[in-house]
């Protein structure tokens, strides 16, 4: 447990710096920009996010749990390369085709080039955490969100405008990667030794059965982080469709502050994850499931105490801070904050089937929640504008815990470990 304490310690610190950094964003973008800015912003964000990550296969977390060395890290970096270019490539070429050469198409491609910098990091993240060296994450993630946040302000700043926000946000990206990241990830895989000789290095190998065949075991991963992504960000474009830019800030906004939230749950999976998946795969059930109780409970505590803080300054916070005059807030806010309560317990549970390499037992629940959020976006956002949003969420989260929950029974009901799990039973 002290391990799980120190590194919580670590990425906690990290990602309450990442999140107050998201929320410095959204206020520069709404008070040097306007709230149909920020509209504009969320929306290039959420086409982004469900293609990068489905691209991203949460690798993160395979790197992180392959505790028995199936891969070396430079075939799981071929493979990341490989897929985020392609998709990369996919998605702009589909931008181009439905909108052509608009003034938005600049920030399409620097919020694209962000993203796939930031998953492609990820992958790094999980290299440190494996090696135990959790503060490098906690050092790179900071930087990376003030650099980025930094550059944004002073984009605004110098050019007045998003394009010139989005270079500076990609700018303080890329200048972490590489100040930081690469450097770190090669001195951490030099100090990895087999007989004496460094194991692996940091450039991306693709012998291609090999990685067919790690494709085909994490991309069910990649389809539930797509189907996870498409379920926060289609009430958005449902939003943006019925209600316009300035609703989509607002709802954004709100959403923003979940994500934040969602950093801090984060911090505690990650810490979680490389015991889960040890105490399980070497048949100590009880150790598991006592992580287990303590992990989604500290998920649970954290989700109660969010909508108790939006109960308290919801409506400060959105009137007083960012200057949302024209919204009535309270009970949207509340509703969203609600529905991430339910998605923190969900997000636990899920991290539960990633550590006993339930890969493809995390996508039905995930798409139920999708086609509930789906229907009720449709049914409701006419009807109820921002709070009929704020309910679809909230309903199409309770549904994917509670089909998390039903997977993850079973396997606490287990007294044993699958065979193929436990160690010296690979190929």
């Amino acid at each position: 447990m002290n391990s799980i304490r120190r590194s919580f310690g670590f990425l906690l610190a990290a990602n309450c710096v990442a999140a107050v950094s998201q929320f410095t964003i959204v206020a520069i973008i709404v008070n040097l920009g306007s709230e149909s800015m920020l509209g504009s912003f969320v929306f290039v964000m959420s086409v982004w996010a469900p293609a990068i990550l489905m691209a991203g296969l949460r690798l993160r977390s395979v790197v992180t749990g392959d505790h028995l060395g199936q891969y070396q890290f430079s075939e799981y970096l071929g493979l990341q390369v490989s897929t985020v270019t392609v998709v990369f490539v996919l998605v702009m070429g589909l931008g181009y085709f439905l909108s052509g050469e608009n003034s938005m198409s600049p920030v399409f491609l620097l919020i694209g080039l962000s993203k796939a910098i930031e998953i492609v990091i990820e992958l790094v993240y999980g290299l440190f955490q494996r090696h135990g060296v959790v503060h490098l994450i906690a050092y790179s993630r900071a930087a990376r969100a003030i650099a980025s946040m930094l550059g944004l302000l002073l984009g605004m700043l110098i050019g007045g405008g998003l394009t010139w926000g989005c270079l500076g946000f990609f700018s303080g990206s890329l200048l972490v990667a590489l100040a930081i990241d690469i450097p770190k990830a090669r001195s951490v895989l030099a100090q990895a030794t087999t007989n004496g000789a460094p194991s692996d290095r940091l450039f991306p190998r693709f012998p291609f059965n090999r990685l067919l065949r790690l494709l085909r075991s994490t991309l069910p991963l990649g389809i539930t982080a797509i189907l996870v992504s498409l379920t926060v960000n289609i009430p958005k474009y449902f939003v943006k469709n019925e209600l316009g830019d300035s609703s989509l800030g607002f709802f954004g906004a709100a959403l923003f502050v979940v994500a934040g939230a969602t950093l801090v749950i984060n911090a505690i999976c990650n810490s979680f994850l490389p015991q889960l998946s040890a105490s399980y795969k070497t048949g100590r059930i009880d150790d598991f499931r006592r992580l287990t109780a303590k992990f989604v409970g500290a998920n649970g505590t954290l989700g109660i105490a969010g909508v108790v803080v939006s109960l308290a300054v919801g409506p400060f916070l959105f009137h007083s801070v960012l200057g949302f005059q024209d919204v009535d807030v309270f009970p949207s806010f509340v509703l969203v904050m609600s529905a991430g309560a339910l998605a923190f317990v969900a997000h636990a549970l899920q991290f539960i089937l990633v550590a006993t390499e339930r890969y493809s037992a995390q996508v039905l629940p995930v798409v139920l929640d999708l086609v509930v959020t789906t229907i009720l976006c449709w049914i409701l956002i006419p009807r109820f504008a921002i709070t009929g949003a704020a309910i679809a969420v909230l309903v199409g989260s309770a549904v994917r815990m509670l089909g998390f929950l039903t997977r993850v029974a079973p396997i606490l009901a287990s007294g044993s470990t699958p065979t193929h799990l436990m160690p010296g039973d690979r190929n």
